[in-house]
C-alpha cells in the first residue's frame, strides 16, 4: 500500500472474490445436475429394470451374511454349477453392499445409490467438457446424454463401470505417481464392474503409452505404477472371491454361453443386429450419425490445431473400443459406442458456431432413443400394484415357492422378500418363470409378475398389456400401465 495514506489506485485494488450467486450464475451446471438428480430421485428413478433382482439380491446376502451369494437366484445359480455368485464380477455387489450397510435395504436406498452414482458420472462428463472448452449449456448437453446413457440401466452397473473407467483415467494422466497408481486401481475395477468396461480402458492405456514412446522416463512410471495398481486390484479381488479362480472362470464361461450369440453370429454382424433389431433403426442411426459427423470435424481440422490432435486421437480410441467390443459384447456394446460416440462429438463441435444446435440435437436424438423412459411416466399410468391382493395371495399359499419380478420386488416387498422367494425374471436352465408356460408351471410355485412381461415370455399366459396411445398414435413396444401385475396360482 502507498505510504502516503492514500488508498490504492483502481489498478492496483485486488479483485473483489466472487459471490456465491456470481459462482452460480458462471457456472450453473452442477447444480442442475444435482437438483435433477434428487428430482429424479424422488419420482422414482431409475424405473424398475429386469436386472435388479440379479444385483441387488446379492448384495444384501453380502451385507447379511458375508457370503457372495443371493438366495434369489438359487435354481439358476445351481444349473450353472455354483452355489457363490460368481456369474459376474464382484465390485458391483460389495460397492453396493458397504451402501446397504450403511444406508439399510430398501427401494429408496438403491435408488439414491444407483442415481448417486449415475450423477457422480454425470459431473465428470460434464467437467470434462468445461476443461475441453465448453460453454456451460453444451457441457451440460453432454451430461444429459450421460443421464440417457444409464436411465434405462436400473440397478446395473453400467454407469458404475464407465464413472471408474473416467475416474481412472483422470488418475492415469495426474502429475504424480500415486495419482497413475490409483488411476490404475480404478480402471481395473472398472473390468471387476464390468468386463466390456475393457474395450474402452485398454484402448485408452495404449492410446497414452503411444503418446509417451519418446519419453522413456514417462513412459516407465506409466508401466511401473499401472502394473503396480492392477497388481492390488488383482489381489483384492482374490480376496473377494476366495480365491475360487477356477470356479469363478467357469460359472463366467457358463454365464457368457447363456446371454451371447452363437459363435457364427458374433463381431460385427451382431453389433448390427442389435443396433436394428427390436429398435427404431433411425432412432439409434441418428446418434450415430451425429457421432460420425462430429468425428469427421476433428478429421478435417488442421493438424496445427492442438485441441483437434486431442480429438483425433479419442476418435481412434472410439473406434478401437467399439471394434473391440463388438466381439466381447455386441449387444451391449451398440449402446455404449453410441453414447460415448454422441457425447464425443458435443465437446468437439463446442467451439464452433454450431455447438448449440449440436448440443440441442445430441439432446433430442438421446431422448427419442429412450421413448419409453420420457413418454410413459408422462402419458402413462406408472401407479404401483396393488400390495393389499398380493400379500393376500401370498398368505393364502404359505407352502409355495414365491416367484417374484423386479415390479413386485419394488413396490410390494420395498426389496425385503420373504424366506425362500426367487426372481421370476430368469429364464435358462432353471426352468422358472421366463423359462415356459403356464401349463408346465411346477405347482409349489406362486408367480406374481407384470402384465407386460408374462405377454412377452410366457406363451400361454392369455395375456394383452395395454399399449400406450397418444392422440390417434399406438405404440406397439410401449405399455401404457407398465406396472400391472398378475398372479398366476
Amino acid at each position: 500500500p502507498p505510504m502516503n495514506g492514500t488508498s490504492p489506485s483502481p489498478e492496483l485494488r485486488p479483485p473483489a472474490p466472487e459471490t456465491v450467486r456470481q459462482k452460480f450464475l458462471r457456472d450453473p451446471g452442477p447444480w442442475i445436475i444435482l437438483l435433477a438428480g434428487l428430482a429424479l430421485w424422488r419420482a422414482g428413478y431409475p424405473r424398475p429394470h429386469v436386472d435388479d433382482l440379479f444385483f441387488t439380491g446379492v448384495s444384501i446376502e453380502l451385507t447379511r451374511s458375508g457370503q457372495l451369494v443371493n438366495p434369489w437366484l438359487a435354481p439358476w445359480m445351481a444349473s450353472i454349477g455354483t452355489t457363490q455368485f460368481f456369474v459376474f464380477p464382484p465390485v458391483l455387489p460389495y460397492t453396493q453392499g458397504l451402501w446397504v450397510a450403511c444406508f439399510g435395504v430398501s427401494t429408496a436406498s438403491f435408488t439414491a445409490f444407483h442415481l448417486l452414482v449415475q450423477g457422480a458420472l454425470q459431473l465428470c462428463v460434464y467437467r470434462l467438457a468445461r476443461a475441453a472448452g465448453a460453454g456451460w449449456h453444451v457441457a451440460l448437453a453432454a451430461a444429459v446424454v450421460a443421464f440417457f446413457f444409464s436411465v434405462n440401466y436400473g440397478m446395473r452397473p453400467d454407469a458404475l463401470a464407465f464413472l471408474l473407467v473416467v475416474l481412472g483415467q483422470l488418475g492415469a494422466h495426474g502429475s504424480r505417481p500415486w495419482h497413475r497408481v490409483a488411476g490404475a486401481v480404478l480402471s481395473a475395477a472398472a473390468v471387476l464392474t464390468h468386463p466390456l468396461a475393457m474395450a474402452f480402458v485398454i484402448p485408452l492405456y495404449v492410446g497414452q503409452l503411444l503418446t509417451m514412446r519418446g519419453n522413456r522416463p514417462a513412459l516407465r512410471t506409466l508401466v511401473v505404477s499401472t502394473s503396480a495398481g492392477v497388481a492390488a486390484t488383482f489381489l483384492w479381488f482374490l480376496v473377494a472371491i476366495h480365491g475360487a479362480v477356477g470356479e469363478f472362470l467357469r460359472a463366467m464361461a457358463a454365464h457368457k454361453r447363456l446371454i451371447m450369440a452363437p459363435d457364427w453370429y458374433r463381431g460385427p454382424l451382431y453389433f448390427w443386429g442389435e443396433l436394428v433389431l427390436g429398435r427404431e433403426p433411425w432412432l439409434c442411426g441418428t446418434i450415430y450419425v451425429l457421432a460420425f459427423l462430429g468425428f469427421a470435424r476433428a478429421f478435417r481440422a488442421a493438424t496445427s490445431d492442438g485441441r483437434m490432435r486431442t480429438y483425433r486421437r479419442l476418435v481412434w480410441i472410439w473406434l478401437a473400443a467399439a471394434a473391440m467390443g463388438s466381439f466381447l459384447y455386441p449387444g451391449r456394446m451398440e449402446h455404449y459406442a453410441a453414447y460415448s460416440g454422441l457425447a464425443l462429438a458435443v465437446v468437439i463441435w463446442s467451439n464452433s458456431r454450431w455447438a448449440g444446435a449440436v448440443a440441442s440435437a445430441a439432446v433430442i436424438a438421446a431422448a427419442a432413443h429412450n421413448a419409453g423412459a420420457v413418454l410413459v411416466p408422462a402419458f402413462g399410468d406408472t401407479t404401483p400394484p396393488d400390495p393389499v391382493a398380493i400379500r393376500d395371495a401370498v398368505a393364502r399359499h404359505p407352502e409355495r415357492i414365491l416367484c417374484v419380478d423386479e415390479v413386485v420386488a419394488r413396490y410390494v416387498f420395498d426389496f425385503r422378500l420373504p424366506a425362500g422367494a426367487r426372481d421370476w425374471s430368469l429364464r435358462r436352465p432353471a426352468q422358472l418363470g421366463t423359462a415356459g408356460t403356464i401349463a408346465s408351471k411346477s405347482p409349489g410355485t406362486l408367480w406374481i409378475a407384470s402384465e407386460w412381461k408374462l405377454e412377452h415370455y410366457v406363451a400361454d399366459a392369455g395375456v394383452r398389456a395395454e399399449r400406450l396411445r397418444i392422440g390417434s398414435h399406438t405404440f406397439g413396444s410401449l405399455a401404457r400401465v407398465p406396472y400391472r401385475v398378475r398372479i398366476i396360482e
